[in-house]
């Protein structure tokens, strides 16, 4: 047998061989492809009804509306502070328009004051 002869034989079982497991790996990843899209329909159909039941429970336990008054409370609670925080502002901003005019008044006094000596 010659080295080109053995190396040919060689090769060639490798090649046979890489085929086989080339086609085992397919088989096997079409195999897992297609039970893993089974499995995931599976697991849609489950998990919508669970969805279903759970929604069903809250609607009989009344969550949903304990839900809804709780954020129409919150909401009012909301717009109360608001109502409380602008006229609080608007206090302030009495408040500090007389302090001004206040100031202003009395450095128009010490000017006028200073003017006069």
């Amino acid at each position: 047998m010659s080295i080109s002869n053995f190396f040919g034989s060689l090769f060639g079982k490798a090649k046979g061989t890489i085929d086989q497991v080339t086609e085992k790996i397919t088989d096997v990843a079409e195999n897992a492809l297609e039970k893993g899209t089974e499995l995931a329909g599976e697991l849609k159909e489950k998990a919508e009804i669970l969805a279903d039941q759970a929604e069903a429970k809250l609607d009989e336990m009344g969550v949903k509306d304990k839900l809804a008054g709780a954020i129409d409370t919150a909401r009012e609670k909301l717009d109360v502070a608001t109502e409380w925080v602008e006229e609080k502002a608007g206090q302030a901003k009495e408040t500090f328009s007389d302090v001004v005019e206040k100031v202003e008044n009395k450095i128009d006094d010490l000017t006028a004051s200073k003017k006069e000596e």
